[in-house]
């Protein structure tokens, strides 16, 4: 009986760890639809993060994208910075894609960016990118200006990509 019981907490104390970083790990949602002039996809996907002081480039945070079959694939970096504007120093975060574009024509892609703390939205960006064929090009996103207490209570996020053929 006893022997059972040490098994029992053995494996339990192996196979938690797994479980729960199974529950952490990004959750994304694919959709391609065949239109009437070409392709288009819906990417949602969302996780954590935490961002910091950014001093370095290598500080990012990336999060992959993949997107119209793997055609359209890459990462947004998002990173916390500071920006001298009106003669103050102002807390920002600051975003990149860089994407790569494998299909047979250039492409359009609409973003929604969703940055969230643990009661609810913090700060939403939106645009739209061109996108011709080629591979590892940076696109920026707009800065988006918080204060360094809203910055440090960003845990999550959720971005929303739109893609189509010109």
């Amino acid at each position: 009986m006893l022997t059972r019981t040490v098994c029992i907490i053995i494996l339990a104390i192996t196979f938690a760890p797994l479980y729960a970083k199974e529950s952490t790990k990004d959750k994304h949602e694919t959709k391609c639809s065949a239109l009437k002039d070409g392709h288009q996809c819906h990417l949602v996907k969302s996780g954590n993060i935490k961002l910091k002081i950014n001093s370095e480039e290598l500080d990012r945070k990336k999060i992959a994208l993949k997107t119209h079959q793997d055609k359209i694939a890459g990462d947004l970096h998002l990173y916390h910075s500071h920006i001298y504007d009106d003669h103050t120093y102002k807390d920002v975060i600051q975003g990149e894609f860089l994407l790569d574009n494998h299909t047979e024509h250039n492409a359009h892609v609409q973003y929604q960016l969703l940055l969230k703390d643990k009661i609810g939205l913090i700060a939403k960006t939106v645009g739209s990118i061109h996108l011709p064929k080629g591979a590892k090009q940076p696109i920026r996103c707009s800065n988006i200006p918080l204060s360094a207490k809203e910055i440090k209570n960003i845990n999550s996020y959720e971005i929303r990509l739109v893609t189509s053929k010109l």
